[in-house]
């Protein structure tokens, strides 16, 4: 079959390249079908460029990938789904069948399938599932509403071919990154994350460092690892950076506080792994636990940040403070402290919100919550004053990432322990 696949992400602060968009294409390429890749996201004059796109085509199904539903911290500021609207209603205008998949589709896939009107919706990994649905096409069976990527095997020691599709110096150029994914979803139970609860779904390491040595072959030897969080599996993730070791590759991840512990500090490390942001939430994690991971990576010469949840439903300001405290002592080079949350309907805060008319008098916006709706338990004005003369720290407004910040001089570290 002819596939058109379309990147409609255009936020740029910084630009992200749809690595699942390239995977997609390297499993659909396997089974036989043409591919091609229309990426958005530098594109100023999109409607003219997504219609050409299909003219030149004329493919047989089209699969658009999001990112994100809206811009998350400050979601009331930019409702992306309005503009991803846009380019669906062309799709479907011109007779072509729709599949929407990406990151974002999990936090309310029915919703979204009807507001871009698509005829399906991905939820989790697509190479399996998009295989299946256009196997499927060809047969003459229609496209279900819905299509669970996380219930569908991957092929988990494939080495996708990347920067076969994309423009990866334009991306690096404004400062953007490749991305890799070593695993799917996550089973923690963070109360604001889409991903919660969802099926882990694993790469072998080896693929996963084939592919990373491809990259730097060709010259793009940054990378940011993909993972809900990276250590989700401790077994996997050490064995994820045993394999890397040797790459060449410099990368940056994002991981709980726990599990680590000295070793696996070390084989990040070991593996070229510059800079970790440490998911924190003070509702349900020991201030002493957070800190300690913040020292162990901080003596392997690790850059850390910490993103720091506070004021979930029935968290204690004395919580939150303890917390701040402690990693006031570890002094990672920058905690963004989030006191705000964009409120998606699949969520476990979601839940306790329409099961508990305390909480939901925390909560505006959307009553829905398919629309731009928010939680916020701590007043974040409050929450300043327990940041002040703290160095480092910030409520966190989404205005930049953590390796941005960092590389525009974040607190000091300096390497604890080992030489270099």
């Amino acid at each position: 079959m002819n596939v058109a696949l379309i990147n409609p992400n255009r936020f740029r602060n910084p630009p992200t390249i749809p690595v699942g968009l390239e995977y997609l294409a390297h499993a659909m390429r396997q089974a036989g079908h043409g591919v091609r890749l229309l990426d958005l996201c530098f594109v100023e004059d999109v409607g003219p460029a997504v219609d050409a796109f299909l003219a030149e085509q004329r493919p047989d199904v089209a699969m658009l990938s999001l990112r994100n539903v809206d811009s998350v911290i400050n979601a009331a500021d930019h409702f992306f789904l309005d503009e991803h609207r846009a380019i669906a209603e062309r799709i479907t205008a011109a007779g072509v069948p729709l599949i929407v998949g990406g990151a974002g589709v999990v936090a309310m896939p029915e919703p979204i399938r009807v507001y871009l009107g698509a005829d399906t919706v991905i939820v989790g990994p697509g190479e399996g599932a998009a295989v299946e649905l256009l196997a499927a096409m060809a047969a003459g069976k229609p496209l279900p509403p819905l299509a669970d990527g996380f219930g569908v095997a991957i092929d988990a020691v494939a080495v996708p071919a990347r920067a076969v599709d994309v423009d990866y110096a334009a991306y690096y150029a404004a400062d953007g990154v490749a991305g890799v994914a070593s695993s799917y979803g996550c089973p923690c139970r963070c109360a604001f994350c889409i991903e919660a609860r969802t099926r882990l779904v694993a790469r072998a390491p080896e693929a996963v460092a084939a592919e990373v040595r491809s990259l730097v072959e060709q010259g793009w030897a940054r990378f940011h690892l993909c993972d809900a969080e990276m250590n989700v599996t401790y077994a996997h993730a050490l064995a994820l950076c045993q394999a890397l070791v040797g790459s060449g590759a410099s990368w940056i991840t994002y991981m709980r506080h726990q599990p680590c512990d000295p070793v696996l500090a070390a084989a990040m490390r070991a593996s070229g792994c510059t800079m970790a942001t440490v998911t924190v939430n003070s509702a349900t994690d020991a201030p002493a636990d957070a800190a300690a991971t913040v020292a162990m990576l901080k003596a392997e010469g690790i850059q850390v940040a910490v993103d720091l949840s506070c004021g979930l439903p029935g968290e204690t300001p004395e919580q939150a403070k303890a917390m701040i405290d402690a990693l006031d002592v570890a002094r990672p080079g920058h905690v963004g402290v989030t006191t705000r949350y964009r409120i998606y309907p699949t969520t476990p805060l979601a839940e306790r919100i329409r099961a508990d008319a305390a909480e939901h008098r925390f909560a505006t916006g959307d009553p829905e919550f398919v629309r731009p709706a928010a939680y916020c338990r701590f007043d974040p004005a409050e929450v300043r004053t327990w940041l002040e003369g703290r160095e480092g720290f910030a409520i966190d407004t989404g205005e930049a990432v953590n390796y941005q910040r960092l590389n525009k001089g974040g607190r000091s570290q300096k390497p604890e322990g080992r030489s270099r």
